[in-house]
């Protein structure tokens, strides 16, 4: 599966060929209009005249008729309504064949609409998708494959299933396969853009089945952006209560969790994206604060 962002562009590449089939396919209808157009006016034109002049003498007809029918004359009037039946019966069938090529017409003008609405709604939508992928994560994702547990598309998928309101604050995820001290991950925050720089370390619990410690501390790093980018100071501030009776109380999610008011909101964090029923129960107070920040995040992308 590609990443959000290349799926966007693969859909934009293809509403952009799809719009350019429309295009070609209208300006073909377009075409064969015009050219139907000029074999079937003179045509219609002749039948519509001739129709005309039909329907004037049935009237005629039917007027005589009905006068010598009136007057007494009855073989008369019979053969005058004959007549004007007969006339009548032809002006149909010149009215029919005018209509039949009125409704050839008609048709490829209706397609014509159609291909034409058709152009508009694929122009919406591509409208539509470029705004997305300006809010879809900007973010580099640089040296995961050294880790051998995780590469560089895997972290991207991972991460494409966040709000992309949080990668507007996030520069880089760098792998560095060192150790460095007792730290899987770090956040600092590069000076020239202002934006957060993440670096995930190795760890000596890298193995075939730690992608899952990966995608946690992926997470908990994510939150340290969230803590200082996305959430207000009367909100950091209620957090730090919760901190403090944890600490009071020496009841913290992890063992993390213990190190600061933001470490305590990352590991909540953290569970809230991988285990959000452990979270819940542990603690709703934290649970229902988180799921109101990211709901935000969510409905400003």
């Amino acid at each position: 599966m590609a990443s959000k962002r290349n799926k966007l562009l693969f859909d934009i590449k293809s509403l952009l060929s799809e719009r350019e089939k429309a295009i070609e396919d209208t300006k073909t209808l377009q075409e064969k209009y015009q050219i139907l157009l000029k074999k079937y006016q003179p045509q219609i034109d002749e039948f519509s005249t001739e129709a005309d002049i039909l329907a004037i003498k049935f009237r005629k007809l039917y007027k005589e008729s009905q006068e010598a029918y009136q007057a007494g004359a009855g073989a008369l009037a019979k053969s005058l309504s004959v007549e004007g039946h007969k006339t009548e019966d032809q002006c149909k069938e010149f009215n029919s064949n005018a209509n039949i090529l009125c409704k050839k017409l008609r048709g490829l003008l209706d397609k014509i609409e159609a291909s034409r609405k058709s152009i508009k709604e694929i122009g919406e939508k591509i409208s539509q998708i470029r705004s997305e992928i300006r809010t879809v994560r900007q973010t580099k994702i640089i040296g995961f494959e050294k880790s051998k547990v995780i590469d560089n598309l895997k972290v991207q998928e991972f991460i494409d299933d966040f709000p992309g309101k949080i990668f507007q604050e996030i520069q880089d995820f760098c792998y560095k396969d060192i150790f460095f001290k007792d730290k899987a991950g770090i956040t600092h925050w590069d000076k020239k853009s202002g934006k957060a720089v993440i670096s995930i370390y190795r760890q000596p619990w890298a193995d075939e089945e730690s992608v899952e410690e990966f995608k946690k501390t992926i997470c908990h790093e994510i939150g340290h952006v969230i803590f200082e980018k996305s959430m207000a100071d009367t909100e950091r501030w209620q957090w730090g209560l919760w901190y403090q009776e944890s600490t009071e109380r020496n009841n913290f999610i992890t063992k993390e969790a213990e190190l600061s008011r933001a470490d305590d909101f990352c590991e909540c964090f953290t569970e809230f994206k991988i285990n959000p029923n452990y979270l819940d129960k542990f603690d709703q107070r934290r649970y229902d604060f988180i799921k109101d920040v990211y709901s935000r995040l969510e409905e400003e992308q």
